[in-house]
Formats: structure tokens, sequence, C-alpha cells
């Protein structure tokens, strides 16, 4: 929004500082010198530097990496995930050792010094025993040497003893071990209240976070005689993270935009700037030069220069801290909206940004996403063919969901759905910003375009939208008109899990209601919708009414689509009517007959697939007139993604499993086939591939 006065233009304007999206994941990041670091970033972890894009390192890790840390003298590194797999690595960042078969999940890993380990294991729920387990790590082996059985929600370490400490109430205990022999030294009750998440350490100090608005700081050093801590009330919200720069001046994030140097002896605020405004979930300065900090987000990752030394800021200075280079935009947050429509690939992500590629060329290379352009390189060598970038856009929101109609002009129109459920509308061919023209009150979770004039859309609360678009009349009227709502009715009622066991199947937002995918009928007359409600829904469209419901699916609903399959063929029904197809995380494609109620078809994900997974999006590769002649190619097949970046191609007659290869780092959250053997892919891990399937010997490959 913007307004005009006689002093000039006031309004909403861009960040001064750029975010590195990378994940909303990490709890861990290891700083490797002042250009330097690397993040886990779901099964993987990536070197990033102020200089160039991610580089993947090779891990042994299956499933999503919890935690990263170094030694004391960056002698050796470490990581960990929920599977319970570590990797104990080397000062080049290689493995050269692994330890499977921990109990999960492992909450962290820590280096005590230069050569022993700390693995943290929680239990899986709120109560269950908890214990801190230690290895000796020297010359490149490993063994373990104690283990500390206890209640701990947290671990830290410095010079010959183990801080741990709890947050069961209604008891608050603090205990501290000596770190050669194992033993309890000290345990001790300090307050009825919980700590939070953050904490520091040093030689002398430590600071955890109790009330999430205050922290409680100890004397280290005489910690063992007499049990006096300090309560310092900072009126923060909630801290994730914070780090003692210098003996008494504690780094963290007090409020979403605003980080602060505190004196902890005094309660003063030293310095303060401004950073990313997301929460921070780590921070860390460089270790080879001060005035580089890293900030991880819960949306990015930023490399703040700043023109004086963090540990050491001039105190003849004004207390805001002048930052003389922001931050450095290699890739964007999350992939998660995707359209292969005619020689178009257009891809969308979290931070805002549309691309638009040429997807007519069998390039092969992974290309991600960034502000200032495009950066190639990915988890792959760059082809000698590459998709070719066409052009950008931005909006100051988040995608979630795009669709793509060519009207009678034969102009390409992009419908863009937003995280604030705002639907925008794009033209490719244009210079003009993506312009709204209807809401929808809450997140847009899918956009589905049929016929000359149908758009159907759903939301996180339980609703489906159809409306009826004059696409001309739209773009002369820049949204205000040439648009009709003829459905807008809650479908899948929100309602609070009814116990425990309920709930635990819901990961989403408590209200079992987000529909996921919407999709509708070849006769314009029906949508169906799938549900984190379990349930696939038909609905019609001139009534509202609900005329079918099915809850075959033990978990969320994730995705749905109609299609009408080849005439004499096992699945085809009578006058050629549409087959309903469901995916969900229970890991099963579900092939009915909508209106019998019968399930046709029912498929579980092959065995052969690694580490924790669930179906995220599927489409569907239907035979072209051509595809009838050659062997093999004349069948309807369904290409699914998974939340571990697999594609699985199966033939959806026979089930059988023709394709299945990881193909991305994170989790596939688009995915979009067309006739024939093509279809393109987008992540989490900020890639987008174009697939082309062929015939090798007699199976499909990629």
């Amino acid at each position: 929004a913007v307004v005009s006065t006689q002093s000039g233009h006031y309004g909403r304007g861009k960040l001064t500082s750029k975010c590195l999206g990378v994940h909303t994941t990490t709890t861990g990041a290891v700083s490797l010198c002042e250009t330097d670091i690397v993040v886990p970033q779901n099964c993987s972890l990536y070197k990033w530097s102020t200089t160039s894009p991610g580089i993947n390192l090779p891990t042994p890790h299956t499933s999503f990496i919890t935690f990263v840390c170094h030694s004391k003298t960056y002698k050796y590194y470490a990581s960990c995930d929920w599977k319970g797999v570590i990797a104990i690595y080397d000062d080049n960042f290689e493995v050269f050792f692994s330890l499977k078969g921990l109990d999960p999940p492992l909450a962290a890993v820590k280096f005590h010094g230069d050569d022993v380990l700390m693995v943290l294991t929680r239990g899986k729920h709120e109560h269950d025993p908890t214990s801190i387990a230690t290895y000796q790590v020297q010359n490149n082996n490993v063994s373990l040497t104690k283990v500390l059985s206890g209640n701990y929600y947290q671990c830290a370490s410095f010079d010959n003893f183990i801080f741990s400490w709890n947050w069961l109430q209604p008891e608050f205990t603090l205990c501290v071990h000596d770190s050669e022999l194992g033993v309890l030294i000290k345990q001790q009750k300090l307050m009825s209240d919980s700590p939070g998440i953050g904490f520091a350490i040093n030689k002398e100090n430590l600071i955890l976070e109790v009330n999430n608005r205050s922290l409680l700081w100890f004397n280290t050093t005489t910690l063992l005689e007499h049990s006096s801590s300090h309560l310092i009330n900072v009126a923060s919200s909630k801290i994730w993270t914070m780090i003692l720069i210098s003996q008494y001046n504690l780094l963290f994030q007090k409020s979403r935009q605003t980080y602060v140097i505190l004196d902890i002896r005094t309660g003063d605020v030293v310095k303060s700037f401004c950073g990313p405004s997301a929460f921070a979930c780590y921070i860390e300065i460089s270790p080879s030069n001060p005035k580089y900090l890293w900030v991880c987000t819960v949306e990015s990752m930023a490399c703040l220069i700043f023109t004086q030394p963090l540990d050491q800021p001039d105190p003849s200075t004004t207390t805001e801290l002048p930052v003389s280079s922001k931050v450095y935009n290699f890739h964007e947050i999350s992939c998660c909206g995707l359209i292969l429509h005619g020689a178009h690939l257009i891809t969308g992500d979290m931070a805002g940004n549309i691309f638009t590629w040429d997807a007519t060329s069998e390039g092969q290379q992974i290309t991600r996403h960034s502000s200032e352009g495009i950066i190639s390189g990915g988890h792959e060598p760059p082809s000698e063919n590459p998709i070719t970038y066409l052009s950008k856009t931005h909006i100051q929101d988040g995608i979630r969901a795009l669709a793509c109609h060519t009207t009678s002009e034969g102009r390409d129109v992009v419908l863009i759905g937003t995280l604030s459920g705002m639907l925008l509308f794009w033209t490719i061919e244009t210079d003009t910003e993506p312009v709204p023209f209807v809401g929808a009150g809450d997140t847009i979770t899918c956009i589905r375009t049929s016929g000359d004039n149908l758009v159907c859309y759903s939301s996180i609360t339980g609703e489906v939208f159809v409306e009826e678009v004059d696409y001309e009349m739209l773009m002369e009227t820049w949204g205000t008109s040439g648009h009709t709502n003829i459905l807008s009715r809650t479908i899948h009622i929100p309602r609070t899990p009814a116990t425990p066991e309920e709930e635990a199947k819901f990961g989403s937002l408590r209200l079992q209601a987000e529909v996921w995918s919407v999709d509708v009928s070849p006769c314009q007359q029906y949508v169906l919708s799938g549900s984190e409600d379990q349930t696939t829904k038909i609905t019609e469209i001139s009534s509202g009414n609900v005329m079918k419901s099915f809850k075959d699916h033990e978990l969320a609903v994730t995705c749905v689509r109609w299609v009408v399959v080849a005439t004499g063929t096992m699945l085809s029904l009578r006058d050629n009517a549409p087959l309903a197809v469901s995916s969900s995380d229970d890991n099963m494609i579900i092939v009915r007959d909508p209106w019998q109620g019968v399930i046709l078809r029912k498929y579980s994900l092959p065995e052969e697939l690694h580490g924790f997974c669930t179906l995220t999006y599927f489409d569907l590769l239907l035979p072209t007139t051509s595809d009838e002649l050659s062997p093999g190619f004349g069948k309807c097949r369904v290409v699914m993604g998974t939340v571990n970046g697999y594609v699985i191609v199966r033939d959806l007659e026979t089930g059988e499993v023709e394709f299945c290869e990881r193909v991305h780092q994170g989790s596939i959250e688009g995915l979009w086939g067309r006739t024939g053997g093509s279809f393109a892919t987008c992540s989490s891990d900020c890639t987008v591939q174009v697939h082309w399937l062929e015939a090798d010997e007699g199976k499909l490959r990629s």
C-alpha cells in the first residue's frame, strides 16, 4: 500500500536485508570461516558461501538431519538425524564414522572439547526417559565411553563439566556431571517454571531462557559452591538461540527484526541492529572474523557484515550498530507451485518469486531460484542443453499454488494462490505485475482450471470455491470485473482432534479440515476434493451439495484427480465415465469408481524407498495417439512424489512400478504431468526439474 503526501511517498517497502532462503528445520549449523557455513537441509548438508551457491556434502543420512556441530578447534564435525544415525566427519567434511541403530529421535550432537562427542537422545513423548551418551573420538576411531541417564531436555559443556537441565513440570532441575567420570556432582531444583529453548555458555557463564521472556544467569565457576543465580528480564519474544560473544556480552533476537547485544551483569543493551525478521533458530559469529554474523531463521539464511567487530563493539558509537553489507541472496525459500503449460514451465516459491522457463528442450540441468537471476548447479553438474530461463516476476506474499489458462486470444494467464489467501492473475507475455482479483480468506492450497472459464481453488479452512472467469474482461478491467463466484462452501468441517491418538495422525494445524487438493470433473459439474480430515468428497457445483464422501485413507488426503482411461482397458467405465484417484500421507494410491463407490485399485509405495517417506503429490501421464502404436507406451501412468524426494511411476492399471528414483534432496512440493512421457517437479530444496521418460530395454528411464 502506498499513499502520497506533500513530503514524499510512504508505504510498504522492501526489506533492506535480503534473505538466503534454505529451509524451515535448521536447529544447528557450523561456521567454517568468515565466508562459509554448513547447514542441514532435510536429509542433506549444504556448504554455503557469500560467493557461491550451496554445495551438497555427502552424508549417510536418509531422514531429516536434526543437528550439526563442530569440535573446539574445528578438527571434527558431526551430524545426527531423527532416525538414529550419527555421522562424524574430518576437517575436510569427509565421513569417517557412521553409527546407526540408536534409539530415535536424536535431539542433538555436541562436542565437548576436541575429542568427546555428546549425543542427546530425547524420548518420543514428553515424560519418556532421556540420556546423554559420550563418545571418544581420536585418530578417526570412535568408542562409547559413558551414558548419563535422566530426564534431560538440553545439555551444554565447558572444561570438565557437563551441564544438563530438564523441563518437566513442576520442577526445573539443573544437573552438573564430571565429564571424565560421568558422575553427578550437583543436582538442584531452581524454580517452578520450565526453561525454554535458548541457552548460551562460556568459561564463566551459563545463560538459560525461562518463562519465554526472561534469562537465568549462573556463574559456572561458583556453581558448585553455592547456587546463586540472577534473573534478567529482557521482555523479549521467544528466544530460540543466543550466543555469548564475549565474557559478559550476550547476543540474541529480541523481536522479529531486532537483535541486541546485552550486558548480562547490568541487563543494559550495549548494541542493537536489524536483521532477518523471522524467528532465528541459529546464530554464529565467524571464528576468523567477528565482523561476520550468520543468522539462520525458520524461513531463511543470512550473512550480516558489520563495520566493527561484534565481540568488541566501539563504545563511543551509537547504540544502533551499523551494517555495511547485509545479505547475499543465492536462492529463495521452498518452491511449492508449479505448472507445465504448453512450452512454458512456471514455478513459484515461498518468497513470492515466479519464474517462467522454456520447457521444450530436453535439458537436464537443475536450476536454483535467485532474486538476482539464475544460479546453475544444484546437486547435478550443469548440462550442455539447460532449460532456458525466460522471465520473472515478484509479489509481496508467499506463493502456495499456481495454475495457467490460454485465452481465446492465445494469451497465457497464470493464476497465483498465496499464503494470505489472495488469488491473482498474471499474463506471461506482458511486463505488468500480478493483479489480485478475489480472496479466499486464508491460505490457498490448490488451483485448477477447467474448460474455457472455470477456476476451482481451495483453502486450509476446508472451503472449496469455483469462479466463472471471463479472462479478457478480467485483464481489461484489472480484476475489478470479469469473474463471478458460483460455489463458495465449507466442504470439510474444521474440528479439533477428539483423542491424543487422533491428533497424532494430523501434523498441520490441529483443525482437521485443510483441503490439500481439488479437481473439476470433465463434465464441469462436480469438484473432487481431498482433505486433512482423511476424506475424499464429490461436490455438485450448481447446488453446493456433497454427493459422495469416502474415508478409505488412514491419514490426510494429499492429492486428488479425475481421469478417463482408454476404452477397452480393465479400468475403463461405461460411457467413458471418469475415475477418481487419490493419494494420502498413509502412502496409498486409491483408484475408484466414484459413483458406485467401488475401489478398483489400491497401491502402496514400493519397498525399495529409503528413509521416512509420505506421498506429497501425484499426476497422471496419459498416452498420446501415437503412443498406441508403441508397445508399453499406450497406457495410463501415475507419477508420484514423496516427502524425501523420490519420484515413482506406476502403471495405473497393473500397479507395476516402472520407475523409482530419488531425484530431489528435499520434499517434492509440486508435480505436474502432461500427455505423453514428460512431467515436472519442484522441491523444498529449491530446484526445478523436467523429466522425459523413455523406454530402455523394456524399462523406463528418466
